[in-house]
């Protein structure tokens, strides 16, 4: 990936909304500071038990938090794409990550020091609260996941799924990108990659097509059945005729 075709490093810390709130001074040395670095797929970003040295923005690409055991089994936990920064928050505080990060697809990555970013907390009350948001977020979303695995079946997990990719690429298409295999998608759906094919098979006897790294919605509206109350708050047609999920719900179930 050519350097050039990112944003400069000024011109990221500037408009990211983590760093909202910082003064010039405070941007212009994390600017200063900061490293562009690309990486292959599949590529080990952070290993667990690494010291952690820098705190890394998601430039371009995808990249998730797996977790293993000692029996070589392995999970995904969370998957990150553009703008996402690792490790946790929580982590700048602490020497060693406890999950690994790994490309997903090739990523382009904008570091700064750690120990700037741990300063930074405490010069910067901005700063501090823009992590804890961010972080608490994430600890959403990472609940919801949880909810998904635990309450809802393959098909409604699948749904989802396609759900927040379309919406993250804007309510009024119809084809959703799949970002990576299948296999990564049903590992972090907790299902295999038949029980996947299965679903995707059903959703094409519903209208949907699937091509490779693709799937064709018939309508912009067709997984609205799989929506809930938080993501219909990402969505542009909430509290239309086309959403379950009215905002006057959303509002109060937040």
């Amino acid at each position: 990936m050519d350097a050039s075709a990112f944003p400069s490093a000024a011109a990221t810390v500037d408009t990211h909304p983590l760093f909202a709130g910082l003064g010039a001074a405070e941007k212009k040395e994390l600017a200063a500071a900061a490293r562009l670095s690309r990486h292959a797929k599949g590529e080990a970003l952070l290993r667990p038990g690494e010291t952690i040295m820098r705190f890394c923005l998601l430039l371009e690409g995808w990249a998730c938090l797996r977790k293993g055991n000692a029996e070589g089994q392995e999970s995904i936990l969370h998957i990150m794409g553009t703008g996402d920064f690792f490790p946790d928050a929580d982590r700048l505080g602490r020497a060693v990550c406890l999950t690994g990060v790994e490309a997903l697809a090739p990523v382009a990555v904008l570091s700064f020091p750690a120990a700037l970013a741990r300063d930074l907390c405490a010069r910067s009350p901005a700063f501090a609260a823009n992590l804890l948001a961010t972080a608490s977020r994430r600890a959403q979303d990472l609940l919801d996941h949880v909810e998904h695995l635990t309450l809802c079946s393959a098909e409604k997990r699948v749904g989802w799924f396609l759900l927040k990719l379309h919406l993250q690429a804007g309510p009024e298409g119809t084809e959703i990108a799949l970002p990576f295999e299948k296999a990564i998608i049903a590992s972090y759906l907790g299902i295999t990659p038949e029980t996947l094919s299965r679903v995707l098979h059903h959703f094409r006897e519903n209208g949907f097509s699937s091509g490779r790294g693709t799937v064709t919605m018939p309508d912009p509206h067709a997984l609205c059945d799989y929506c809930d109350a938080r993501t219909a708050q990402e969505c542009a047609h909430a509290d239309t005729a086309h959403c379950p999920y009215p905002l006057s719900d959303t509002i109060e179930a937040v």
